[in-house]
């Protein structure tokens, strides 16, 4: 192959790896992955490097907001127009095309972003605020369109005009508003359009942490976490882009927010700290130790933003994510994944895969625990679409760890039995622990799903051996802990959690483990011993947690656990409850359990006592006896008294 035919095949290989990497950074957002296949069309149709969807704010400063650029010419995509030729192109009509540049019979004496030779533009239309446009341009001149390209080009821009344009302004349907009446684009009315389609706030999700707390101060969190989400949804909202002063009133109601906090509180936290609900650590010391240090760095980041800076929106989309952890951790699950959102829009919009795989992933796992299980499996899509073509294999691998957990919740064991052992081999080929403890854990749940209990034990410490830290092994402990529970060896479970109590630093795993400890004094007949213990768990927000398969676990063990105190008719009330919650989250595994322990609740109680241990479980018993020996070592060693 010549040296010219070979450059041009690497020119164009170059271009559809980074349409595939477009593709796979906003397979996260329905309409987003749409524009990027109709501004593949429109590159191709005019063999352009770069395709945008843009608008301009009418009212204010006339600024250029890129809402999505796909740039087959740049590895990290250029943002950058001037607002020039869309001014001219207003003024040729609602819509329309308009060539710019070294093109013959192009308007000439407009500006164009430095590089950029020829540039075709469609004006779509507007909402009375905001002017849209799509923008196809190159770093070389060209020939004019001719009429039958032209014509497919404003027929695919009619098409974007139809994602980006809504059709709801006056609630009637159909098109409505009218166009400008004055303003940066010029004197002439448009014709009427259809209004663009405002990305809803959804920051409200985020006071519904609060019913997770109690006392009359534990409520101020949350505020100011909704304060300084509202200032980044705004940044978000506005393409990143931002007319000076737009956001200063924001960002200082959050700051003060941010102040009153610390000095109710001070800097080393209050002595008198709502109940709490991490061992001995409060909900406003964790608050202030994990998530006040990222409320202050996104508002240093949200301060004069006036021009375009991609590096900051890299650190932005950091802290961002970083921030979602820090509310992760503390079981706020609708708030971290709020937060996740608008971390995956600023990393999409400057190429941050890394964070990018991350907050798609998370924001799966959060509504995977709410069991929305077609939005859980898309968003574990995007992260698995994206860490394939950037060949990140670990990334992978926790894609496919999280539908495993989404098939097996749904009841089909076989397909879930399949990707966990996709996972274990990722994990023996990186030698990576973190992903082998997952896989381990994922073919443990599996197994015991399928009546297999003895079996999933050597798995669930073959999870604890992998994982590299404790923060991790505590996973690998609990399930084993509901193992040794299953088969009715009480003694091992209890060490078990308590191992977990005393290692758990996270909410989800502290509730899990005293709701167990309910459970095993009710195995052994002690009513009161169980009440006690129950008062306990009860005091944790763990109804209001949003985390619908744990809800599912905790009702079916409360009914079971009053069938084993002979109460039938608690019994019955918690299970009846069981069955509706299953039945509205589609939660089979368990909706399947709740309804044969409803029809006949001495054998459900038979069945949890003898354990769901089926016939073929024929794991040797020294296995057993050698995991028990392990707990009996971790015991001892993470509470030497």
């Amino acid at each position: 192959m010549s040296t010219p035919v070979l450059e041009i095949q690497q020119h164009r290989d170059r271009r559809q790896d980074r349409l595939a990497l477009a593709r796979a950074v906003h397979a996260g957002d329905r309409a987003r992955a749409e524009l990027v296949e109709y501004l593949a069309r429109c590159a191709e149709l005019v063999a352009a490097e770069r395709a945008a969807v843009i608008w301009v704010d009418e009212y204010g400063e006339g600024l250029v907001h890129t809402h999505l650029v796909l740039d087959l010419g740049r590895d990290r995509p250029r943002r950058d127009f001037d607002v020039d030729p869309m001014r001219v192109a207003w003024t040729h009509g609602v819509p329309g095309l308009v060539e710019f540049g070294e093109v013959a019979g192009s308007i000439s004496g407009v500006r164009l972003p430095p590089g950029i030779r020829s540039c075709a533009l469609c004006t779509l239309g507007s909402d009375g605020t905001r002017a849209w446009f799509v923008a196809v341009d190159s770093c070389s001149p060209r020939m004019p369109l001719d009429p039958a390209t032209a014509e497919d080009l404003m027929y695919v821009a009619g098409r974007i005009g139809g994602l980006v344009l809504h059709a709801e302004l006056d609630g009637r349907g159909g098109p409505g508003g009218g166009g400008p009446d004055g303003g940066v684009l010029g004197e002439r009315p448009a014709p009427p359009v259809m209004p663009i389609p405002r990305r809803s706030f959804d920051g409200w999700t985020i006071l519904r942490d609060i019913e997770d707390q109690r006392g009359p101060d534990a409520r101020l969190p949350v505020g100011v976490r909704f304060a300084v989400y509202r200032a980044a949804f705004a940044y978000v909202d506005e393409e990143g882009v931002v007319p000076g002063g737009l956001l200063d009133a924001q960002v200082e109601s959050a700051r003060r927010a941010v102040r009153e906090f610390r000095e109710k509180h001070g800097e080393q936290g209050s002595t008198a700290i709502a109940e709490p609900v991490m061992g001995d650590v409060g909900v406003l010391e964790e608050m202030k130790r994990a998530e006040v240090p990222c409320w202050e760095k996104v508002l240093d980041l949200l301060d004069n933003v006036d021009a375009p800076d991609e590096e900051r929106d890299r650190e932005l989309a950091v802290a961002l994510y970083e921030w979602g952890e820090a509310v992760d951790a503390q079981g706020h699950h609708l708030g971290a994944e709020a937060i996740y959102r608008v971390a995956y829009r600023v990393a999409g919009a400057v190429y941050d895969h890394a964070v990018s795989m991350k907050s798609a992933r998370r924001i799966a796992r959060a509504l995977r625990r709410r069991s929305l299980w077609p939005e859980a499996e898309a968003w574990y899509g995007a992260a698995f679409r994206l860490a394939e073509v950037l060949g990140d294999r670990k990334e992978r691998a926790l894609a496919l760890d999280g539908m495993c957990e989404i098939h097996r919740a749904r009841g089909n064991l076989p397909r879930a039995r399949e990707l966990a052992e996709e996972v274990l081999a990722e994990g023996e080929a990186l030698g990576d622990g973190t992903v082998l403890g997952l896989a381990y854990l994922a073919l443990q749940r599996t197994e015991k799903a399928a009546g297999r209990v003895r079996s999933a034990i050597p798995l669930a410490w073959k999870a604890i051996e992998a994982y590299p830290t404790s923060r991790e092994k505590v996973w690998g402990l609990m399930a084993l802990a509901n193992a040794f529970r299953m088969i009715g060896d009480l003694e091992s479970a209890e060490r078990t959690y308590r191992v977990v109590l005393t290692l758990a630093d996270d909410w989800y795993y502290r509730v899990y483990a005293m709701d167990a400890f309910a459970f095993m004094a009710a195995c052994r007949g002690d009513r009161a011993e169980y009440e006690r213990r129950l008062a306990k768990v009860d005091e944790e927000p763990w109804k209001s947690s949003g985390r619908t398969y744990m809800i599912a676990e905790f009702l079916y063990y409360r009914g079971i656990a009053w069938a084993m105190l002979e109460d039938d008719a608690a019994a019955r009330k918690w299970l009846e409850r069981a069955r509706h919650h299953c039945a509205e989250f589609g939660l089979n595994e368990y909706y399947f359990k709740v309804d044969r322990a409803l029809e006949d609740l001495r054998q459900a109680v038979a069945e949890v006592e003898a354990s769901t241990v089926a016939e073929e479980d024929d794991a040797p018993w020294t296995q057993i006896e050698g995991v028990r020996r392990g707990v009996e070592k971790l015991a001892a060693a993470a509470d030497p008294a």
